[in-house]
């Protein structure tokens, strides 16, 4: 599903509770290795992440001023970390990865939800059709409609007029001598 030569970021994205487990655990291991259709590891990556640390107090200061949301279920204790597996993945088109697997090396910890990010990193037209879709719209549409709006003009002073540019006359003075010797100079218009 990758496309070939175009260079991905692959992110984790963890929902941790802020538990004392949690805490406790200090860091752990997250692994992703991308196999093929064969189910051949072509590609393994390992970073570590642990939870930010907050201190006793600003927990307590946290669970007090936002105590009436905590308990009518508005928020939640808990911390959103982001793990950059892949900063550059890009697909070898000879062997294409079909899968992957991730791996968190820890027994202990406690988590709500997972989800694996994949973005293209863009560049050039892509990037600029991507990031700034209507801009682009905008200016192709305008551009469309000016290019085809001179067609309409030019063939309509083509119809009208006859041409776009008025004739042009050239003058061609011809010098002609007699067998007698004299010379007599002929002027005639021609018209192109």
């Amino acid at each position: 599903v990758l496309m070939y030569g175009q260079p991905y970021r692959v992110t984790l994205e963890l929902e941790l509770p802020e538990s004392r487990v949690n805490q406790d655990l200090g860091m752990f291991l997250v692994t992703i290795s991308c196999y093929t259709r064969g189910g051949r590891i072509i590609s393994t990556s390992s970073r570590s992440v642990m939870l930010h640390y907050r201190s006793d107090l600003l927990q307590m200061l946290d669970t007090l001023v936002f105590s009436s949301l905590l308990l009518f279920g508005f928020a939640e204790q808990k911390q959103l970390l982001e793990v950059e597996l892949y900063p550059e993945y890009r697909e070898n088109s000879y062997v294409p990865t079909t899968g992957a697997i991730i791996e968190i090396h820890s027994k202990r910890i406690q988590m709500y939800g997972a989800s694996l990010r994949i973005h293209a990193h863009f560049t050039g037209l892509r990037y600029l059709l991507y990031n700034f879709p209507m801009t682009c719209a905008f200016i192709g549409v305008a551009s469309n409609f000016t290019f085809l709006s001179v067609i309409v003009l030019f063939s309509y002073m083509q119809w009208v007029w006859g041409s776009i540019w008025p004739r042009h006359r050239f003058s061609l003075q011809v010098n002609v001598r007699k067998r007698d010797g004299s010379r007599k100079a002929v002027q005639q218009r021609i018209s192109a």
